[in-house]
């Protein structure tokens, strides 16, 4: 079974934006609950939990600026090419759109 263009861009994003929670989540603890909250590591091999975590995520912002900002932090790296350091790549940043990430999470200009 094959996925379309925008599948790849959503699974791309979302699996960047996980990993930056995970990776982050022993230092930070806004993302650590993201990230504990629902079993990292499974939720990452299965797009369609993936796609689900994340409205959930969106859905429980608004509790702290500090949520608020680590979700940012995760938007953010999930924009971020894995090959070109600090390169943003617009396909990944209408993925974030795509799939409902809030505007102010996302930046209006990119740094390509």
């Amino acid at each position: 079974m094959s996925i379309s263009e925008h599948e790849q861009q959503d699974q791309t994003f979302l699996t960047q934006f996980f990993d930056f929670l995970e990776k982050n989540s022993a230092t930070d603890a806004d993302a650590a609950a993201m990230s504990a909250k629902n079993r990292m590591s499974f939720v990452k091999r299965d797009p369609v939990q993936m796609k689900a975590h994340f409205e959930e995520l969106v859905l429980g912002l608004g509790t702290s600026d500090a949520a608020e900002a680590a979700f940012k932090q995760a938007v953010l790296a999930g924009i971020q090419s894995r090959s070109k350091l600090g390169a943003q790549i617009p396909a990944l940043r209408d993925a974030a759109v795509r799939l409902g990430a809030p505007s102010w999470a996302i930046p209006a200009q990119l740094n390509i």
